[in-house]
């Protein structure tokens, strides 16, 4: 695994008394190698809502170990890779592809502003 990235997860909401307003703190969960996949295939349009949707599947793969805590909704984001172009990239943790015998551990992921 070539890339690095930062696995965060929405922290508690809290009211700043301040501003009125509420804040979350994102907590940080995970930091370092992974690898983006995305599958061979031609993208396909889906209508969802009366919009056209392009779907591609793309998986991130990280270390069995060190992610143990990773979970499907947490945030990524890719802080360097062989591609310049994954480079503050963020995407957001979309299920568990767990097996036995894995040597990676293996999310679905989708891509966010």
């Amino acid at each position: 695994m070539d890339d690095a990235c930062t696995i965060t997860r929405e922290g508690a909401r809290t009211l700043n008394e301040t501003t009125g307003q509420y804040e979350q703190t994102p907590t940080t969960v995970y930091v370092g190698a992974c690898r983006l996949v995305v599958q061979p295939r031609q993208p396909q349009d889906v209508a969802a809502v009366g919009q056209v949707e392009v779907v591609q599947s793309a998986r991130l793969d990280l270390p069995m170990v060190a992610s143990a805590g990773v979970q499907d909704g947490d945030a990524v984001l890719f802080t360097a890779s062989l591609d310049a172009g994954l480079v503050g990239r963020k995407y957001r943790l979309r299920g568990f592809a767990g097996q036995t015998h894995a040597t990676a551990r293996r999310f679905f992921v989708e891509a966010y502003a």
